[in-house]
């Protein structure tokens, strides 16, 4: 168990049954990772109550970033203003000394590159029907920050940073994580989705939906498993017609997707709602039922949950779901 400052924040390493900043309970530790360490936690009331939260202590050298906390911060408090059920909750950052702790709602389910790899690993290719019923969701949580007064614009949209509730809904997570490791200084390319005119602006949150959905209907998990020059032509606005891919994809899909990734933002989608529209009514002729319903039990058969194991410190999956720390491991933080 580690041992407890006077603030009440601890000594590594944390122990099974701590709390830290005597609100937040731990419960059971899930794996460590570069930007931090992850923990299944219950944040505690005033009046006794408690309430199930993910905890994740910052890696000591991202915490010890004043632009990285500041920016983190300053983002993880615009989301709290107006919470919206496709983004990720995010409850509290808090920073006592030299050590900083996210501390995030939980989410049951898999990423979705996790749920298209489970159909690649059956032989099949991640549906288009339920996929585009996925990004309408998301770009539903998309539009609502976009559309602020302070426009917030993710900047790092990809198939780990968007999970699968098991109640079929779908959750954009890891929202401010790529704007404060540009802040910090610190280099997480693997972080941020660039459009032709930069990254960190809502039309180039619009195109990286168009390169995600582009990218899984072309029969990969992630961009950067994409064919070098195929991936060059995304960038530069000319991808290659996917019905050379997958002769299964209607032209009216493939419409849709090319206008999300024009080089030019004036001829994109002029909103992340706006292609969101358009994704609904493509789905509106379609016999399949899309609804959370569908999502939550097509989501089941191809990612069942697992049985409950003892926690182990690690990397994986269930461990880093929430800043799909993976994804992370390019980040130029210093070994300790």
């Amino acid at each position: 168990m580690g041992r407890r400052h006077g603030h009440g924040v601890l000594d590594y390493p944390l122990g099974m049954g701590e709390t830290v900043t005597e609100r937040y309970l731990l419960d059971e530790a899930l794996g460590d990772g570069p930007v931090g360490t992850s923990w299944r936690g219950r944040a505690r009331g005033v009046s006794g109550f408690t309430r199930a939260v993910i905890v994740v202590r910052l890696h000591r050298a991202l915490a010890a970033s004043d632009p990285f906390v500041s920016t983190l911060m300053a983002q993880a408090m615009a989301l709290m203003e107006g919470p919206h059920p496709n983004v990720e909750g995010v409850h509290d950052l808090v920073r006592v000394g030299e050590e900083a702790y996210l501390v995030l709602d939980p989410i049951d389910g898999p990423s979705l590159r996790e749920w298209v790899e489970a159909h690649q690993a059956g032989s099949q290719p991640a549906p288009w029907v339920q996929l585009f019923a996925i990004a309408v969701e998301v770009l539903k949580g998309l539009h609502a920050l976009h559309g602020r007064a302070r426009p917030l614009a993710h900047g790092g949209i990809d198939a780990t940073s968007i999970r699968l509730d098991r109640s079929g809904v779908p959750i954009l997570t890891r929202f401010g994580v790529a704007a404060a490791c540009e802040a910090g200084g610190f280099g997480a390319e693997a972080l941020r989705v660039r459009a032709p005119e930069g990254a960190g602006r809502p039309s180039a949150d619009v195109f990286a939906m168009g390169l995600l959905l582009y990218t899984i209907l072309a029969g990969c998990s992630d961009t950067a498993l994409l064919p070098d020059e195929l991936r060059a032509r995304l960038m530069v606005g000319k991808p290659v017609d996917l019905k050379l891919i997958r002769p299964d994809i209607p032209a009216v899909v493939m419409g849709a997707v090319i206008r999300a990734l024009a080089a030019d933002p004036a001829d994109r989608f002029d909103s992340a709602i706006a292609m969101a529209r358009s994704l609904e009514l493509i789905l509106r002729s379609m016999p399949e039922t899309t609804d959370a319903a569908a999502l939550a039990k097509q989501i089941e058969q191809k990612v069942p949950k697992q049985r409950a194991q003892k926690p182990r410190l690690g990397l994986s999956a269930d461990a880093t779901d929430q800043l799909d720390l993976t994804d992370l491991q390019r980040l130029s933080i210093p070994d300790e």
